[in-house]
């Protein structure tokens, strides 16, 4: 997963549509759609609900994390702050 789809990831987990996404990141709807069925996939989920549950799991969501994409799968570590 991409940073940009963590991204989107934690804004649907806040509640958010694809319309306020896109108007938060100043993408297009279009865009949001992309990313949103991209990180779904990435995460073999077929709900946004679902999408969340599973990164909260993975410990995706949590405050102070720094994403590095590589092969395909996000990592997670802590930053100091």
């Amino acid at each position: 997963m991409t940073a940009r789809q963590i991204e989107v990831l934690r804004l649907i987990g806040q509640g958010q549509t694809d319309k306020q996404i896109a108007h938060t990141l100043g993408f297009s709807h279009r865009t949001v759609e992309m990313h949103v069925g991209r990180l779904l996939e990435a995460l073999k989920c077929h709900t946004r609900a679902e999408a969340v549950g599973v990164a909260t799991k993975l410990g995706l969501l949590a405050l102070g994390i720094v994403l590095f994409a590589g092969d395909g799968v996000a990592v997670a570590q802590h930053r100091p702050t």
